[in-house]
C-alpha cells in the first residue's frame, strides 16, 4: 500500500476532520462545548480561524493512498514556539458555543495544552485512522512522518498526551519508542485530570 503525507488543502472535506478531531478526544470537547453538535461546529472554526490555535489548519498533515484525495489518516502537530496561550484563548472564544466561564477557560486550555510544552518540544496533538484502515500500519507511519517534522524542527522532545482510559493506544506510542512522562501536568483546580503525557526524546 503506498502512503503519501500532504497538507490540508481548500478541497479537503472540514466537515470530515472535524468529525476526526472530536473522536480523539470527546470528552474535552464536550466539556468545552456541552455536545457534539456544538464542538463539530466549534472544530471546523477553529480549524479555519485567523487565531493559531491546536488545531489549526497549518498544523493539520494528511496520510493519503494512491491519489492525494484519498485521505485515510490525519495528525495535527506544532512546535511549542509556534502557539502561544493568548492566540487559542481568542480561538476558542470566537467559536461562540463556550459551555465555561472566560477565567476558566483560559486556565483550562493554559493547562491542558501549552503551558508546559516548551519552546524547543514538539507536540503531537491529534492522531486519526480511518476506520477501515487500522491495523494497516498507517498510523505508525503518520507517527513516524511527525517525528521527522520534530527532528527537522531542531525540538529536544516529542509530546503527545493519551487519556489514560486508552490503555492500548499508550502500548501504541510505546512500541513507537515514547515513554511515560515523570511529571504530571494535567492537575487543574486541585483535580487531575485523566491524561498521561507520553514523550519521545529526540535529543
Amino acid at each position: 500500500m503506498m502512503t503519501k503525507f500532504r497538507k490540508i488543502n481548500d478541497d479537503d472535506n472540514i466537515k470530515r476532520l472535524a468529525h476526526w478531531i472530536y473522536a480523539t478526544n470527546v470528552k474535552l470537547f464536550n466539556k468545552l462545548y456541552t455536545n457534539k453538535t456544538n464542538s463539530l461546529e466549534a472544530i471546523k472554526k477553529l480549524i479555519m480561524s485567523d487565531y493559531i490555535n491546536p488545531y489549526h489548519r497549518k498544523f493539520i498533515t494528511l496520510l493519503y493512498v494512491d491519489k492525494p484525495s484519498d485521505v485515510k489518516a490525519m495528525a495535527i502537530s506544532f512546535k511549542g514556539d509556534e502557539i502561544t496561550v493568548t492566540q487559542m484563548y481568542k480561538a476558542f472564544s470566537d467559536t461562540g458555543f463556550l459551555n465555561i466561564k472566560s477565567p476558566v477557560l483560559f486556565e483550562y486550555v493554559s493547562i491542558i495544552y501549552s503551558s508546559y510544552i516548551k519552546n524547543n518540544d514538539y507536540y503531537l496533538a491529534s492522531l486519526y485512522v480511518d476506520r477501515n484502515y487500522r491495523n494497516n500500519y498507517i498510523g505508525s507511519k503518520l507517527v513516524e512522518n511527525i517525528k521527522q517534522k520534530a527532528r527537522q524542527s531542531n525540538s529536544n522532545n516529542m509530546l503527545i498526551d493519551v487519556d489514560d482510559e486508552k490503555s492500548s493506544l499508550m502500548d501504541f506510542y510505546m512500541k513507537l519508542g515514547f515513554e511515560k512522562s515523570k511529571l504530571d501536568y494535567h492537575t487543574l483546580i486541585g483535580r487531575r485530570n485523566a491524561y498521561t503525557t507520553m514523550i519521545y526524546k529526540i535529543k
